[in-house]
């Protein structure tokens, strides 16, 4: 297709410039809609994430020991970030000397802020005599839900002759749910007490590590990453892998994310196809006087082809 050819397209073009109009502004309408179709697959993933995080917890591995001894592996894996750590030092038993389940020690600064756990009424214990409860752990106690309440708590001590001790607490602070949302939540303390008083009423200790996924590591099946792990640590299971969070899929499955992209795809093209046909089929008059001016069968495609070519490019500059 030589230059003056091409300068009579362009000049057809631009005398045209309504119909060239009306066909872009149809194809950007389809771009648009399967662009905004697939951010709209992303950002509902990355709600997904957000949510999740916020009531599952934002860490990747949780580990429990007995000693404050971080697992070799997990504090050297190159995509985890650095722990932050909970402990739990004693249980809550009922009347009838029966376990509630529920965990008493204590959190870092880090570990709450980090796991997105708020504090809903009230605030974190300051005194030996103050503790903060999740709701959770509230309901199963049973005793008061007013900030400034007592709260009574038993706990086994080998030094009591009936080998429990019961004590008094004010109620400073109400925290949202974990201990029954997050994967192995119930190892995590329920009763939030100053240090101080942890040590008065210590039964054993248990060191709660949790390692969050660095900021820079993206994976579409998250568990490939869990897998490696515990493949170096040479062990089945390594922790708890935080599978409320990093299992989602947008729209429930993997099966239909795959489909919906399919479809939005093929949305797209036909419809961008359909224009540009319905475009090209109103040209078909010029097309044939073109030919009996003398125009060969190349330099009419090169019209064809470059007319499509300008008005895609326009729709999607725009």
């Amino acid at each position: 297709m030589n230059g003056r050819l091409l300068i009579l397209t362009l000049k057809g073009l631009a005398r045209r410039w309504k119909n060239v109009l009306r066909v872009s502004v149809a194809v950007i309408l389809s771009f648009a809609f399967v662009t905004g179709i697939l951010l709209f697959q992303e950002n509902m993933y990355n709600w997904q994430i957000a949510n999740a995080k916020k009531h599952f917890g934002d860490w990747f591995v949780m580990d429990i020991v007995s000693e404050d001894t971080q697992n070799a592996v997990l504090a050297s894996f190159p995509y985890l970030d650095k722990a932050v750590t909970a402990k739990a030092v004693n249980e809550v038993y009922d009347e009838y000397e029966e376990s509630t389940g529920i965990m008493v020690g204590n959190m870092s600064g880090e570990f709450v802020e980090h796991n997105n756990i708020t504090v809903e009424q009230g605030r974190m214990p300051e005194k030996t005599d103050e503790i903060a409860v999740e709701w959770n752990s509230l309901l199963k106690l049973n005793q008061s839900y007013n900030i400034g309440d007592s709260i009574e708590l038993i706990f086994v001590d080998s030094k009591s002759e009936t080998g429990y001790t019961t004590r008094n607490y004010t109620l400073s602070g109400i925290l949202t749910s974990y201990t029954n949302v997050w994967v192995n939540g119930k190892a995590l303390p329920g009763v939030i007490m100053c240090e101080e008083e942890l040590d008065n009423i210590k039964r054993s200790e248990r060191i709660i590590y949790c390692y969050p996924l660095k900021s820079f590591v993206k994976e579409d099946d998250y568990r490939l990453i869990y897998n490696r792990i515990c493949d170096d640590a040479k062990s089945r299971r390594v922790g708890y892998f935080n599978e409320a969070v990093y299992e989602i899929k947008p729209w429930g499955n993997q099966f239909l994310y795959q489909y919906m992209y399919v479809l939005v795809m093929i949305i797209g093209i036909a419809s961008i196809t359909y224009q540009m046909l319905s475009y090209n089929k109103s040209r078909k008059n010029v097309r044939d006087i073109q030919k009996q001016l003398g125009a060969g069968k190349g330099q009419r495609f090169g019209i064809f082809f470059t007319e499509n070519v300008i008005i895609i490019l326009i729709s999607a500059v725009l």
